[in-house]
């Protein structure tokens, strides 16, 4: 257990912290998972908003 938590904490040490993302996302880029998953044009000032609709209040309705 103490070297999971060892190994997980060395792991996460060696990412840049995102106090500010764009400027992160310009020097280091994004990462591979997010680049694997994301298959189109990506820019760090991109936006993603955020709302209530009917399909996502319906799906969170039935998840739950």
């Amino acid at each position: 257990m103490i070297l999971t938590i060892f190994s997980v904490t060395a792991a996460l040490g060696q990412a840049a912290p995102p106090h500010d993302i764009v400027t992160t996302l310009k020097t280091v880029g994004a990462s591979k998972l997010f680049t694997f998953m994301y298959q189109w044009n990506f820019q760090p000032e991109m936006t993603v908003p955020f709302g209530l609709k009917i399909k996502s209040l319906a799906f969170g309705t039935i998840l739950i």
